[in-house]
């Protein structure tokens, strides 16, 4: 060991570099948010990278689940497993790996539509990660009261009169 090697930052290196990381509860909630399924990753080795993200530690199981459904690369597949709500990652993992072989089989027998099955002219309305909650309230904002009367929606997709609705 050089003598310009004996010191506290060269220590703190040496031990990260054995030991790991020592992060607090909010980085590794940010760390498993950020983290993505991978082009051509399997839902089973994603779910298992989140777990050792959060390895040793107290993380809740609806962290897990949360950042598995988010992380998911197939948005209808994300969709199916939240709206099944799994309360363990081994259920949205199952799920999810039901799901998309489904999904598999309908794109190989040329049943699925995805965006080919729209009509000429139509939208499709991607939800960011993150973002999807304003996203929903800026579209609703630019429809405006019109288009509420036009659907007979009110208040969280209640029908109602239009003097009724809170925007």
């Amino acid at each position: 060991m050089r003598e310009e090697d004996k010191n506290l930052a060269y220590l703190i290196k040496m031990m990260r570099k054995k030991y790991g990381r020592r992060d607090n509860m909010f980085r590794i909630q940010q760390r498993l948010a950020a983290r993505v399924q991978q082009p051509g990753e399997r839902l089973s080795d994603f779910a298992t990278s989140l777990t050792s993200i959060g390895f040793g530690k107290r993380v809740p199981a609806e962290s897990y689940v949360e950042a598995f459904i988010n992380g998911i690369n197939n948005e209808i597949t994300a969709t199916q497993v939240r709206t099944y709500g799994p309360t363990t990652l081994d259920e949205a993992v199952q799920l999810a790996e039901d799901k998309a072989r489904v999904w598999r089989g309908l794109q190989s027998d040329g049943l699925a539509g995805g965006e080919a099955a729209l009509p000429r002219g139509a939208r499709v309305r991607r939800r960011g990660r993150h973002a999807a909650g304003e996203e929903e309230a800026a579209h609703d904002r630019e429809c405006g009261p019109a288009r509420l009367e036009e659907t007979g929606l009110g208040v969280r997709g209640q029908r109602g009169h239009p003097s009724q609705l809170r925007y």
